[in-house]
């Protein structure tokens, strides 16, 4: 994927920083899977059904990935969602609505954090040996959400050094300087 003009879209999204860079780095297929690099067409099976590995197996097509978006996609989405390609999908929920009762800005913040858990967990849940619960993943999702949701509330009606500390740790943004980081943690430095 070329120029930079054609990531504006990503970049202007109302979502955490460290989600945009997430998913820059799943459109450029740059996260690891158990797939080896594209020139080699072994095949790599899903550690929980056994299907081909890729990352849109990972993040949407796996029955476990499945079972969790199935809780969230409205009904007469789940057609088109579960049938696009990486690029399609990727792109067009993340700018339509598509939940069952969300508006177009929190139906990017849900399905950016239902991507990031469903890639983060997947983890613990394969190295760890954790159960594995839609329910739970779900639960989690919709606390990410709205804790985006509150800290963005209060960044916009308070932008005080203690409000912008917090949310550069939720967003990731450049962080504050040292002096004010003293003043944050003692303030009377």
């Amino acid at each position: 994927m070329g120029n930079g003009s054609q990531w504006r879209w990503l970049w202007q999204l109302h979502i955490p920083h460290r989600c945009k860079i997430f998913l820059w780095l799943a459109l450029n297929e740059r996260l690891p899977t158990s797939v080896p690099h594209i020139a080699d067409f072994a095949f790599s099976p899903c550690p929980f059904c056994h299907g081909h590995e890729t990352l849109l197996h990972v993040l949407r097509d796996c029955p476990r990935a499945r079972t969790v978006w199935v809780h969230l996609v409205a009904p007469q989405h789940q057609r088109a969602f579960f049938s696009s390609s990486l690029w399609n999908w990727i792109f067009a929920y993340l700018q339509h609505p598509w939940s069952r009762a969300n508006s177009h800005d929190e139906d990017a913040v849900l399905f950016t954090a239902t991507v990031w858990l469903l890639w983060k967990d997947r983890k613990s849940w394969v190295c760890d040996g954790r159960s594995f619960s839609s329910e739970r993943v779900v639960q989690r999702v919709a606390t990410l959400a709205d804790d985006y949701g509150r800290v963005v509330a209060v960044e916009h009606s308070s932008p005080t050094t203690v409000v912008r500390y917090v949310s550069w740790c939720f967003y990731w943004n450049q962080p504050p300087s040292q002096l004010h980081l003293r003043s944050i943690v003692s303030p009377k430095l």
